[in-house]
C-alpha cells in the first residue's frame, strides 16, 4: 500500500506522441478528478485498486507490488478521438463505481511537421454511479488539474480514538503516539468485535445510533481488559438530499468510570473535537502512565583505545536482584528494572562466552506527580556503580526516562 495526494496509473491508451520535441503533448484531454465528503472541505482519502478507461486496456496501479494505493485524486486522459469517455472507478473493499464524460473534441491543424491537434472544452458529468459529481473546471488540460469534483455522503457514527503513552523527558511529563497489540475491542451494543488480532495506533469504531451512550472493552494480547463509555447527544435529520435522512453524533463526553489510566478528548487550538465527522479526525487520546523504574544497558566492543561499535551478545541470564528477567536471548542492549522500594539494585549478567558479570547500581529517588490521573510516582537519578568496574560506564543520561533512554554501556574487547 502507498498513500499520495495525487497519484499516476500507468495508461494505456492511444495517445499520439510525435518524435518532434516541439509536437510533444499537443492534446489538452488529461483531467484530475478529486474525491470529497458531503459537507466537508477536506479532501476525501480512497484506497484504489485500479481505474478502468472505455476503449483502451486496464489503467493498473503502476507499482506491481503494491496491492493498493490511497489518494485523494487521481489524473486521467480523456478519449480525444470521441466525445465521451467511461471510467470505471476500483475501490479496496469490493466498491465498483462508474463515470460517463462528455465534452467537445475539435481537430485543429498545428503545422506539417507536427500534423493535427485534438481540443477539448466543454467538460460534463453525463452520468455517475457515486453520491454526487460536479464538474469545477471544463477545460480539460496538457497536465492534470482538479475538474471534476466527487462526493459521497458522510459516515456519521465513527468515532476515533488513538493511543498516547504518557512520557518523562528529564523531568517534564508529556506524551506521543504508541501502537497497541490488540485481541480485539467489543462494543456494548453488537455481537461484533473489531480490530481482530491487529497493531495499531488509532481506532476508527462506530457509536451506536439508536442510544446516546456506547460503551467498548478493549482486549490486549497480554490478557488485561480496559473499557470506556462514552457519551453523546444524536440529531437525526436530512442535511444532504442525495444522502437521505440521517443520524449525527456531537456534544461528546467521556464517562468518568474509563480504566485506561487516563483518557480525554481532544482540544485543538481551544477546540474540543467532540463531533464525530468524515473525513475523521481523532476525538479520544487514551493515555497509559509511564513506567518510571527501567534502565538501560548497551553491550558494545572497543575497536580502539578511543572508538567503539555495538556488541550483540549472547545471554544465559540476567537477574535484577533475585528476580529473573532475560533467560537464553542474544541481544545489543535490555531494558532492567530498579527496585523501586530500595535505593540501588544489582544486576547479575550472565554470558555465554564471557564471565559473569554483577552490576550494582546506586540511585536517588524522589516521588514526584507529573500526570494527575497517575498518582504520585516514584523518579530516579544520579546513578551511580556501587562497586567502581572498569569495563562499566554510567552515561551522561543519569536519571531514568520513559520510554527508557541508554544509560549505561558495558564494554567487551
Amino acid at each position: 500500500m502507498k498513500k499520495a495526494t495525487w497519484f499516476i496509473f500507468f495508461l494505456v491508451l492511444a495517445v499520439s506522441c510525435l518524435d518532434d520535441p516541439d509536437c510533444y503533448q499537443l492534446n489538452n484531454n488529461l483531467i484530475g478528478i478529486t474525491f470529497r465528503v458531503m459537507g466537508s472541505t477536506t479532501v476525501d482519502t480512497v484506497a484504489f485498486l485500479g481505474v478502468d478507461i472505455d476503449g483502451s486496456d486496464s489503467t493498473f496501479i503502476s507499482e506491481p507490488d503494491i496491492s493498493y494505493i490511497l489518494a485523494t485524486g487521481v489524473p486521467l486522459p480523456l478519449n480525444y478521438t470521441r466525445d465521451e469517455t467511461d471510467i470505471t472507478f476500483r475501490f479496496l473493499g469490493g466498491g465498483v463505481y462508474a463515470m460517463k464524460l462528455g465534452y467537445q473534441s475539435r481537430t485543429q491543424f498545428v503545422s506539417e511537421d507536427c500534423g493535427s491537434r485534438y481540443e477539448l472544452s466543454d467538460l460534463a458529468v453525463l452520468a455517475y454511479d457515486f453520491d454526487s459529481a460536479r464538474v469545477v473546471d471544463s477545460s480539460p488540460g496538457k497536465t492534470a488539474s482538479s475538474n471534476v469534483e466527487v462526493f459521497r455522503c458522510p459516515v456519521t457514527d465513527i468515532v476515533t480514538m488513538s493511543f498516547r503513552d504518557l512520557y518523562i523527558s528529564g523531568t517534564t511529563g508529556t506524551s506521543k503516539f504508541a501502537s497497541v497489540p490488540l485481541v480485539n475491542i467489543t462494543a456494548d451494543y453488537t455481537g461484533d468485535s473489531f480490530y481482530q488480532n491487529s497493531r495499531t495506533a488509532t481506532v476508527y469504531l462506530p457509536v451506536d445510533i439508536s442510544k446516546e451512550q456506547t460503551s467498548f472493552v478493549f482486549h490486549y494480547q497480554n490478557g488485561e481488559s480496559k473499557e470506556i463509555t462514552l457519551n453523546y447527544r444524536k440529531t437525526t435529520e436530512i442535511r444532504y438530499k442525495q444522502c437521505g435522512s440521517q443520524t449525527f453524533i456531537d456534544s461528546l463526553t467521556i464517562s468518568d468510570s474509563y480504566s485506561f489510566d487516563s483518557a480525554s478528548l481532544v482540544v485543538v487550538s481551544k477546540k474540543t473535537k467532540n463531533v464525530l465527522l468524515d473525513p475523521h479526525e481523532t476525538n479520544v487520546y487514551l493515555y497509559e502512565c509511564p513506567q518510571t523504574n527501567l534502565a538501560k544497558i548497551n553491550f558494545r566492543t572497543r575497536t580502539s583505545s578511543t572508538t567503539s561499535r555495538t556488541d550483540t551478545v549472547l545471554l544465559k541470564s540476567v537477574k535484577a536482584d533475585a528476580t529473573e528477567l532475560y533467560t537464553n536471548i542474544s541481544a545489543t542492549s535490555i531494558t532492567v528494572p530498579v527496585n523501586p522500594g530500595a535505593s540501588s539494585t544489582t544486576f547479575t549478567i550472565e554470558y555465554t562466552n564471557n564471565p559473569t558479570e554483577i552490576i550494582t547500581l546506586n540511585y536517588t529517588r524522589r516521588t514526584a506527580t507529573l500526570f494527575e490521573r497517575c498518582g504520585p510516582q516514584t523518579l530516579f537519578s544520579d546513578l551511580t556503580e556501587g562497586t567502581d568496574i572498569e569495563n562499566v560506564t554510567i552515561l551522561a543520561t543519569d536519571s531514568l526516562q520513559y520510554p527508557p533512554v541508554s544509560n549505561l554501556e558495558i564494554y567487551h574487547n
